[in-house]
C-alpha cells in the first residue's frame, strides 16, 4: 500500500475526550490497553500515551514510560567514569497501528515522533536509550530501525531492544531521517513555539 502523506498526520496526547473505541490492531492486549487502561496509567503517573491521528481518526498510538537498562546488557563499552549499574532510558511501553492502516508508513512516522519526544525530554533530564519489549512478530520492525537486540532475551516472550540516542559530542543531534522534522511539527501535544525551537536545533543527516 502507498504511504500516507505525513502532512495529514498529527500527534496528540490521550485525554478523557479522546475517541479510541474504533481503534483495532492485531493484538488484543494493545486494543484493551488503549481503551481501558491507558487513562488509568495517566492518573497513576506510570506512563503517557500519545495518539496518531489521520483526518480525525486514531490510526496508531505510542505509550512512553521512564525505565532503565542494565549496563551489562548494552553491547557498547561502558561510559568512562559512569558507576551505576543501569543507564536511564525511555521505554516504548506500547506501540500499535490500526490494522486497517498497516503498511502505509504510520509505524515509522510514529517511531520518528518518539525519537523527537526523546530529544525533547533528554534536553531537560539525563537519558541515553530508548528501549522496547518487543512482540515476536514485531522484531523485524525494530531491527529495521537500528535497534539492538539484548541477545539474552532473544527467546523470551518479549525480546528487549534498545537504541542508543547519544549525540556525536558536538552539541548537535544525529537524526537519520528528515521525516522526523515533519513528525515533530505535527505533534499537537507540544506548544507550537517549542516545536519550532526543537526543529530549528535538529541537524538532519540526509
Amino acid at each position: 500500500m502507498a504511504d500516507i502523506l505525513y502532512g495529514g498526520l498529527s500527534i496528540r496526547r490521550l485525554n478523557h475526550r479522546s475517541r479510541v473505541s474504533s481503534f483495532c490492531c492485531k493484538e488484543d492486549d494493545l486494543n484493551d490497553f488503549i481503551k481501558n487502561d491507558a487513562l488509568i496509567a495517566h492518573s497513576n503517573m506510570t506512563s503517557r500515551t500519545y495518539l496518531c491521528y489521520l483526518n480525525g481518526i486514531v490510526v496508531g498510538f505510542a505509550t512512553l514510560a521512564a525505565a532503565t537498562i542494565e549496563v551489562k546488557s548494552v553491547e557498547e563499552p561502558p561510559i568512562e567514569g559512569y558507576t551505576p549499574k543501569t543507564y536511564p532510558c525511555i521505554k516504548l511501553a506500547r506501540f500499535a497501528v490500526d490494522k486497517n492502516y498497516e503498511g502505509k508508513g504510520i509505524g515509522p512516522y510514529l517511531l520518528r515522533w518518539v525519537m523527537g519526544k526523546f530529544y525533547q525530554i533528554s534536553d531537560e533530564i539525563g537519558c541515553r536509550y530508548i528501549t522496547v519489549d518487543s512482540k515476536k512478530r514485531s522484531m523485524w520492525f525494530y531491527e529495521k530501525h537500528d535497534f539492538t537486540l539484548v541477545e539474552k532475551t532473544r527467546n523470551k516472550l518479549h525480546p528487549v531492544f534498545y537504541l542508543d540516542m547519544c549525540d556525536e559530542g558536538d552539541g548537535t543531534i544525529p537524526i537519520p531521517d528528515p521525516l522526523l522534522k515533519m513528525a515533530i511539527i505535527s505533534d499537537q501535544s507540544i506548544p507550537w513555539r517549542t516545536r519550532v525551537i526543537i526543529v530549528m536545533n535538529l541537524r538532519l543527516d540526509t
